[in-house]
C-alpha cells in the first residue's frame, strides 16, 4: 500500500471524525477521549490536536526509510524462505535464529528499530483509519439518535482502546507479510 495513499486515507477519515464529532455532539460532552476530557479541551484543542497528529503520521511516514530494510533482505536472501524467517532475520536481527525460539530467546533478542518502526507507522497509521471510521459511523448513529444505550465514554475508550491493540497487531503483520510476499 503505498504511503502517499495510506496518509491520505488517514487525512480524510481524521477529517470527517472531527464532522461526525461536531454532528454527534456540538458541546464535546459525549466526546470520549481522555486527551479532550482531561485536558478539557475545546473545539480549537481538538481541531489543533488533530493537526498535530496528522503531521506527526505524515513525518513518520514519508521519512522512515526502508534502507536497513533493503540492505538486511538481500543479505539474508537465501536464508529466507518463510515468514517466520522474516521476522527472525529482519525485524529481531537474528544472525543464526534457531528453529525452535523459547519465549526468553525472543524477548532477549534485539529489535531492529527501524524495521519495527518502518512496519509500526505503517500499521499504526491503517489501525486509526478503521477506528476513525468506526467513530464516525457511530458519531452519525449519535447524531441520528439511533444507538439503544447511553454508555459512558470511558467505558467507550476502554473497548476502543482494547480494538486498537488488536488492530494494529494485525495490520503491523499485514504489512510485514506484504512485504515478505515482495521479496518471494
Amino acid at each position: 500500500m503505498n504511503k502517499y495513499f495510506l496518509f491520505f486515507l488517514f487525512t480524510i477519515t481524521r477529517f470527517f471524525d472531527l464532522i461526525t464529532t461536531y454532528l454527534a455532539t456540538n458541546d464535546l460532552s459525549y466526546e470520549t477521549s481522555p486527551l479532550i476530557i482531561y485536558l478539557n479541551m475545546d473545539w480549537f484543542g481538538l481541531i489543533l490536536s488533530n493537526i498535530i497528529f496528522v503531521i506527526i503520521i505524515f513525518i513518520l511516514l514519508v521519512y522512515i526509510k526502508q534502507f536497513n530494510i533493503i540492505y538486511l533482505e538481500e543479505k539474508y536472501e537465501n536464508k529466507i524462505l518463510s515468514l517466520t524467517d522474516y521476522y527472525k532475520y529482519i525485524i529481531l536481527k537474528l544472525k543464526r535464529p534457531e528453529t525452535n525460539m523459547s519465549l526468553f530467546q525472543l524477548l532477549k533478542a534485539k529489535i531492529n528499530v527501524s524495521a519495527f518502526l518502518f512496519f509500526a507507522t505503517r500499521g499504526l497509521t491503517l489501525t486509526f483509519i478503521l477506528i476513525s471510521t468506526v467513530v464516525s459511523l457511530n458519531n452519525i448513529l449519535q447524531h441520528n439518535k439511533l444507538y439503544l444505550l447511553e454508555v459512558h465514554p470511558f467505558v467507550i475508550f476502554n473497548i476502543l482502546f482494547l480494538i486498537i491493540i488488536v488492530l494494529f497487531i494485525l495490520s503491523f503483520h499485514f504489512f510485514v507479510k506484504q512485504r515478505f510476499k515482495n521479496i518471494q
